[in-house]
């Protein structure tokens, strides 16, 4: 819920956030989070992003969170390739709300810390 200028409270529904896990009952737990980029109209030019050439691609956010998508999933696949994968079970939350304060997603990141060893963003 939000409170409105005028005082009147208001309820507010949030996109829903994207979690996947694997081994949620091993006996080590992290959680990895991350966030959806961007709070601009999909008719914004802060939308545009050009491929440069076959490895570099050029826009918004490519070095914030989707490059820290990328580094997430390789930890995660160097993780299953470990001989420690079956020991450690995971959750990684991808919120929609991180730009305007994470009020939908906040009470989700809160539960999974609650029951991680080692949580990171």
């Amino acid at each position: 819920q939000v409170v409105e200028k005028t005082g009147d409270i208001r309820d507010v529904e949030y996109a829903p956030a994207l979690k996947v896990s694997k081994r949620p009952d091993a006996p080590v737990r992290i959680v990895l989070t991350g966030h959806m980029d961007t709070v601009f109209p999909s008719e914004s030019g802060f939308q545009d992003w050009a491929l440069w050439d076959e490895d570099t691609l050029n826009g918004p956010g490519v070095a914030d969170m989707k490059g820290g998508l990328l580094v997430m999933l390789h930890a995660l696949l160097g993780l299953e390739r470990s001989p420690w994968a079956g020991r450690i079970g995971y959750a990684v939350l991808i919120s929609p709300d991180e730009e305007i304060g994470s009020l939908g997603s906040g009470p989700k990141l809160a539960e999974l810390a609650r029951r991680a060893a080692v949580g990171m963003t």
